[in-house]
């Protein structure tokens, strides 16, 4: 386990409650805890197994989408994500993950029309700036939108521009910065 973690009052305080009682819904924060601190494996196995117990627990579905995001599965990411919006159809979150995964598909096929492959290509995620002040695990193109439809406009913006220093490229990043450039 990760040095910080056996520090961190909030994730033991969890961890302990999932260790005593594994039909806890905590499976889902203990998972975050461990993709924050790059044990995706660990996020995986933790998550899999809390959403086997609580299939319709949304937050568990969005946390095994970002885990599988992380592994670079977008079908299994959209998998969970379509499981979460068969729930609740009006889930933002996970709506703008879908968002996320198109966006970054569309960028993947535009770049294969410039450099045509005859072998796959690994697809490069986009990269959190952990050393961003604030919770690291929401830089994400969600919260920045969530963030930007709230009147956030300028933590909206900080947020694109994080995800921007770790992924020059991210066309989902490009796009949010202009739209709040055009709006404002």
């Amino acid at each position: 386990m990760h040095p910080e973690l056996l520090n961190n009052s909030t994730f033991l305080r969890y961890y302990k409650q999932w260790q005593d009682d594994p039909d806890s819904i905590v499976f889902a924060p203990i998972a975050e805890y461990f993709l924050m601190y790059g044990m995706i494996d660990a996020a995986f196995s933790v998550c899999r197994e809390g959403v086997k117990r609580h299939p319709g627990f949304i937050s568990g579905r969005l946390v095994m989408a970002r885990v599988h995001l992380r592994r670079g599965n977008w079908e299994e990411a959209e998998g969970e994500l379509m499981q979460a919006l068969s729930i609740r159809a009006d889930n933002a979150q996970a709506k703008g993950m879908m968002e996320e995964i198109a966006a970054l598909r569309r960028a993947e096929r535009d770049r294969l029309r410039v450099e045509p492959r005859t072998e796959p290509r690994p697809v490069a995620l986009p990269v959190e700036n952990h050393a961003a002040i604030r919770h690291p695990s929401w830089n994400t193109i969600t919260m920045a939108g969530i963030l930007a439809a709230q009147g956030h406009r300028e933590r909206a913006k900080e947020i694109y521009q994080t995800i921007l220093t770790g992924d020059p490229s991210n066309a989902a990043a490009r796009a949010g910065i202009e739209a709040l450039g055009s709006a404002g």
